[in-house]
């Protein structure tokens, strides 16, 4: 099986949590752009992209995160740089502890822009790498990590000196530059896979539980979808999901690849149909997971319509 499928379960990572969220009218953006002139405008960009599904609100959250970067570090045009830019940008300038939360942010909007708003291929890549830049500033908060990468070094050879603090921005990282493999159908090789499992090792260390257990959830996926010669195992894959499922079992996600890629090629039909039948039944809770929870739940019905087919 193609490597790059591996892309298909990496819906990646943002801030852990799952929180009821009010509507925002985007009529009132005036008004609310007057409320919080004076002040960071983060707080009504989480709630707009709370609803990131809706295309016009995943746009004004997009502007306003990245006004007020403007704002706070005299930069124009943030909301438009392209992936070059914003990748010179995050190794050279001077971040801070107060810049992470809309760095970000910056990355996770232009992430889903790739799902949500992407018409093409090229539209694709320059929202994903864009995705991933905003993620590399991230991590550059960490001047050690910054000078290093700058110097031409790979995150995963930084290990030794990623802090904590840092597992946000390593997650959009990885979830974007696997999203972006995806889209340039590059099949990874080796040392990719090797990047990949070190990097998750290490958030698995830091941060197991992090956004519905991804870290887990990937390994799940790395581990029962590469070949035995590639040093897959499908049996470490699942004991991935399964910690992933425990971990965060509001999650829908983890519990959709483990249908599909443990449950469907070891044909347990029964508890096949039986998980897909409870994430399609499942009540979606408004908040940070929603659209993922959603997207898993499209997942599973497109299974359960071709079962008879897979088994």
């Amino acid at each position: 099986m193609k490597i790059n499928v591996l892309c298909c379960f990496l819906f990646v990572l943002a801030e852990a949590g799952c929180t009821a969220h009010r509507q925002v009218d985007v009529g009132q953006v005036g008004e609310i752009r007057e409320l919080t002139s004076n002040a960071s405008p983060t707080p009504v960009a989480d709630e707009l992209f709370l609803q990131r599904a809706q295309s016009d609100k995943l746009e004004l959250a997009t502007t306003m995160y990245a006004e007020w970067l403007e704002q706070r570090h005299d930069l124009f045009g943030v909301a438009t740089m392209d992936d070059k830019e914003v990748e010179s940008l995050a190794l050279s300038h001077a971040w801070n502890a107060e810049d992470a939360h809309v760095l970000l942010r910056l990355s996770m909007v232009f992430y889903y822009k790739g799902i949500v708003q992407a018409r093409s291929r090229s539209d694709s890549l320059e929202y994903y790498e864009r995705a991933k830049n905003w993620a590399l500033a991230t991590v550059c908060i960490n001047e050690t990590v910054q000078a290093r990468m700058a110097a031409g070094f790979d995150l995963r050879d930084l290990t030794d000196v990623l802090r904590f603090e840092d597992h946000p921005g390593v997650s959009w990282y990885l979830g974007a530059w696997v999203r972006t493999g995806e889209v340039r159908g590059v099949v990874a090789s080796l040392r990719s896979i090797a990047h990949l499992i070190v990097l998750y090792e290490w958030m698995i260390e830091q941060k197991p539980d992090y956004w519905g257990s991804s870290p887990h959830m990937a390994m799940g996926g790395i581990y029962s979808l590469l070949p035995r010669s590639m040093g897959g195992d499908i049996e470490l894959g699942k004991r991935h999901f399964e910690r992933a499922m425990e971990l965060a079992p509001e999650y829908l996600e983890s519990k959709v690849l483990y249908a599909e890629y443990y449950l469907l090629p070891q044909g347990q039909r029964q508890p096949f149909e039986e998980l897909i039948d409870e994430i399609i039944s499942t009540q979606i809770d408004p908040g940070l997971f929603e659209l993922d929870n959603e997207l898993a739940q499209q997942r599973a019905t497109e299974l359960k319509e071709n079962i008879d087919k897979l088994f």
